[in-house]
Parts: structure tokens; sequence; C-alpha cells
């Protein structure tokens, strides 16, 4: 009994020392900081040997320079320079400098235009009315109206140029047998006197022969040609008259060959006609009636009168 009772309180007093030493460890590792490591100590630095000892060495100075060196000079005197302020210059140009930027370009839209139509194809133009046997017989017909007063007022102007009234009146008297007359007041359209001619006796008149010329006389307006003005004066001279107004005299087959072409180219209207106007134009292919119409209204084509060629008329 002794013995086990000996032995219980050994490992009694063992237990608690071993129990103190672990509650003094535990407390000993909380007391320590979190994550920081555990560090020797640093050994003491080793003791240096000490170093030999300096030597001096002897530093000699020059000699003070004499007295008279240490006189102060004069300043000697400066030169005035003129000073030229510098003018700032360009920067050079950088080659690194971007190239300067071009806005970009838009596109123009154009609008569409309506295609154009084809132009409708010219109507071909009548070809010039010639005269034949079968058109002069209608023109003698209706030159007989005309002279009894039915039919439609008919006026062919003459060229507005110089020249070319001297070549046309040329051609009428050398090809187509024209006669240039005055007409006084007594002739009343029926017994055919009252004309005067550059022929015949002076003073008197001469019978019209209806026969051979037409009673479709034309009386100029405007300015006449020249050869056709000495006429005129002539004949006054000739026969002493002052009142009595030039006519243009027509063989009667001319005149049938105008009034058969007009018919011709007019077509129907021609009957109903009130004022028909038309123009002379003359060229190397002949003589031409053109710019023909009827009661103001143009009407196409053209007549060729004539395209004789006589030494006479300088042609």
């Amino acid at each position: 009994m002794d013995m086990s009772g000996r032995t219980r309180r050994t490992r009694a007093a063992v237990l608690s020392v071993v129990l103190s030493l672990a509650v003094a460890v535990t407390l000993a590792v909380a007391s320590w900081p979190e994550d920081s490591p555990v560090r020797r100590p640093e050994p003491a630095p080793r003791a240096q040997p000490l170093a030999a000892p300096l030597s001096v060495a002897m530093v000699r100075l020059p000699p003070p320079p004499p007295p008279e060196l240490l006189r102060e000079r004069p300043p000697e005197p400066v030169e005035a320079v003129a000073i030229t302020p510098l003018k700032p210059a360009a920067p050079p140009a950088l080659a690194s400098a971007k190239p300067p930027v071009k806005p970009p370009i838009k596109p123009e839209l154009t609008p569409l235009k309506p295609e154009p139509r084809p132009a409708p194809p010219a109507k071909p133009r009548p070809p010039a009315v010639k005269i034949d046997q079968a058109i002069a017989a209608e023109g003698r017909t209706l030159l007989r109206l005309l002279e009894h007063g039915e039919g439609p007022a008919i006026e062919i102007a003459w060229p507005s140029r110089a020249a070319a009234r001297a070549s046309l009146f040329g051609y009428l008297r050398g090809c187509l047998g024209m006669r240039v007359a005055l007409m006084d007041g007594g002739y009343d359209g029926g017994s055919g006197k009252g004309f005067y001619l550059a022929s015949g006796p002076a003073g008197s008149a001469s019978e019209l022969n209806l026969d051979r010329f037409s009673g479709f006389m034309r009386t100029p307006s405007g300015r006449m040609p020249d050869a056709e003005t000495r006429l005129v004066a002539s004949i006054r001279d000739r026969h002493g008259i002052r009142n009595a107004r030039p006519v243009r005299l027509f063989p009667r087959s001319v005149d049938a060959a105008l009034l058969g072409g007009l018919n011709m180219a007019v077509g129907q209207s021609y009957g109903a006609a009130r004022n028909i106007h038309a123009r002379y134009r003359r060229d190397a292919g002949g003589l031409y009636v053109t710019d023909i119409s009827v009661d103001g209204s143009k009407v196409p084509g053209k007549i060729l009168l004539s395209n004789r060629r006589c030494s006479n008329s300088g042609v």
C-alpha cells in the first residue's frame, strides 16, 4: 500500500509539471507577432586593425610679387562696336512634318436628265414647180380672170440688196421681155391708151397690145434699180410728162407661167385666197418665185419661173 501510494503521488507531480510547461509554452507562442521570422542574433563586428601613421608632406609657397605689380593700372579704352540686332530666323521645316490633310472629295450627284426625244424626221420639201404646157394653159385662164377683176391680189417682192435688184432687172428685160412705161391718169384699162414708152412719137401715148402684153401690170414700190430709174427719167424727158407713174409690163406668156405655177404650188387654196405674197430669187439655176404665203400662211415649195440664159441680160 505504501508503495502504490507513493507511486501515485509521483505520477501526479510529474503530470503537474508537464502541464505547467505546456501552459508556459502556449503563452509564449501566443505572445509572438504573427508571421515574424525567427532571427538569429547578429555577430559582433570584428575590430579593424589600426592604419599606418600618416606622413606629413611639406609644401613651399612661391615668393610674393613685387609692389609695382600690385599697383592698379588704368583701364584701357574700349572701342565701341556697333551691335546689329539679330533677326529671328524662320524655324527650319521639320522633315517629319506631316502633309496637310485634304478634305475627302464628295462625289457630286448629277441629276439624271431625260433623254432627248428624237427629232421628228424633216418633211421632204416638194420639188420646185416647173412650168409645162398644162400649167401654162391653166395660167392663161387665170390671167383672163385676173384681168377682169377676179382672183386674189398678188404681190411679188424684189430683192433687198441693190446688186440683186440690178441683176434681176437686167434678166427680166433681157430674157423675159419686160417693158417699163409711164401710165397717166387717163388710162381706163380698156382702151389701151395712156402708156408712154421709151420708143414712139414724142409727146403721144402708145396703145397697149393686150394680145402680147399682160393686163397684170406691176407698179414699183420702194427703191428702183439704178438702170430703171434712169430709164424712167429718159421717158419723162422724151414725152414731157411729170405726173405719170412707172409701170412694169410683162408678156402674157410670162404672167401665164407665173399664175399657173402659183396655182400648182398653192393647190385648192388658190380659188379662195384673197392675198398671195411671194418673192423673186435668182441664182445660177434660173429665176425662182419663193417664200410663198396665202393670207399670211406660208406655203412650202417654190416655182422655177424661167431657166433661160441670154446674152443681152448679162447672164
